[in-house]
């Protein structure tokens, strides 16, 4: 058995929680996995785990029973923005990355469009910061819903698409997204590896 599977075997891990995938991915940490589009569609169990000290040092999401016997690195997609010269308009564009980056220390795995959408009402709206973004939500302007809070995470539903977020940062960084392969080469695991 794998390191990634044994962290999920004790008692140091977050309940799962589902999360559709969507176009063939997942929405990490605010970047697209994979690259390649090639997640199945369907809504799969999204867990954590932590050590002795409360730190998250992997997430995982489950898209089969089978237990991985190879692992490989796995390429996203991330979403760099620039301003035009002399103009207001902001561009976007989805470039290849072969690691997750996080630069805030906030950290969800979402159906993909979440964090797009908060984003645009945040902007519609002038919230700066997630306590305008509850304001807003509990005065019925905007369809964000807290569905289930425990000690370590926070799951959302916004516009129907769901989102799980660690309550408490991971920090800074740059951290490596791994897929695991059942003996017949299908993909039965997502992990984030938070301590590499």
């Amino acid at each position: 058995m794998s390191l990634y599977e044994t962290a999920f075997s004790g008692v140091t891990h977050a309940a799962s929680f589902p999360v559709k995938t969507k176009g063939g991915q997942l929405e990490v940490g605010g970047c697209l996995f994979p690259g390649n589009r090639a997640l199945a569609d369907g809504e799969f169990p999204v867990d954590f785990a932590f050590d002795e000290a409360g730190r998250c040092l992997y997430a995982r999401v489950k898209f089969g029973d089978a237990v991985p016997v190879k692992w490989a690195q796995m390429a996203g997609l991330r979403r760099m923005t620039s301003r035009a010269l002399a103009s207001d308009a902001i561009t976007e564009d989805w470039v290849k990355s072969d690691d997750l980056r996080i630069e805030d220390g906030s950290f969800a795995i979402s159906e993909p469009g979440f964090g797009e959408r908060i984003e645009q009402y945040a902007h519609e709206h002038g919230a700066n910061d997630l306590d305008a973004l509850l304001a807003l939500a509990a005065l019925g302007v905007i369809p964000l819903n807290a569905l289930e809070t425990t000690e370590v995470l926070q799951t959302w539903e916004l516009d129907g698409r769901r989102s799980a977020a660690l309550r408490a940062p991971v920090g800074e960084g740059t951290y490596g997204v791994f897929a695991g392969f059942s003996r017949d080469g299908v993909l039965t695991r997502m992990v984030v590896d938070f301590g590499r």
